[in-house]
């Protein structure tokens, strides 16, 4: 009983110094969808971090659900020990003739890998960014209506004036 207690101690004590504080922070998660239109792309931007400790680590990204809606640019991204900043661009792209009111899941698991082959053991972390796109229906901006609105001015203005010009000349 003391043995396994003792060896158990032991192991703890060495895996202390394989702690990695890898971490992930993305804008959308399970119950903060991202509602897009369709026939619209967004960037959104998944935010990897290593502030604990004084070892870089690579990350490879890997995109396991909505590969119909979603990319990724690099598979494999270099995070420095101590920083937060890591942009991991994951675009979404609705087509134009995605079905109204459908969700589709978004899931891209993050896994520190190895930077060397070396040695028979490799110990990693894990995490995983998981979130729903909602298609919505193309909304109409106000952009869309001003054009005819000022030709529509220009004219009755110009209508306007040639009237006016017309009783003048009697």
């Amino acid at each position: 009983m003391n043995r396994s207690v003792s060896i158990s101690c032991i192991a703890l004590i060495l895996l202390i110094g394989f702690a990695s504080a890898f971490g992930v922070s993305a804008p959308y998660w399970e119950d903060n969808p991202l509602s897009i239109e369709r026939g619209t792309t967004k960037i959104v931007e998944i935010n990897l971090q290593n502030m604990v400790g004084n070892e870089d680590v690579k990350v490879k990204a890997e995109l396991v659900e909505g590969s119909d809606i979603a990319s990724l640019s690099n598979d494999v991204y270099d995070v420095r020990a101590q920083t937060s900043n890591v942009m991991v661009p994951l675009k979404i792209n609705i087509p134009d003739d995605a079905k109204v009111g459908d969700v589709k899941k978004v899931k891209i698991d993050f896994r520190t890998i190895s930077p060397n082959n070396e040695g028979m053991i490799s110990m990693g972390t894990g995490m995983s960014v998981a979130f729903d796109v909602n298609i919505t229906e193309k909304q109409k901006s106000a952009s869309n209506y001003v054009t005819p609105v000022a030709i529509v001015l220009v004219i009755i203005v110009l209508a306007v004036a040639l009237i006016i010009l017309a009783k003048r000349k009697r």
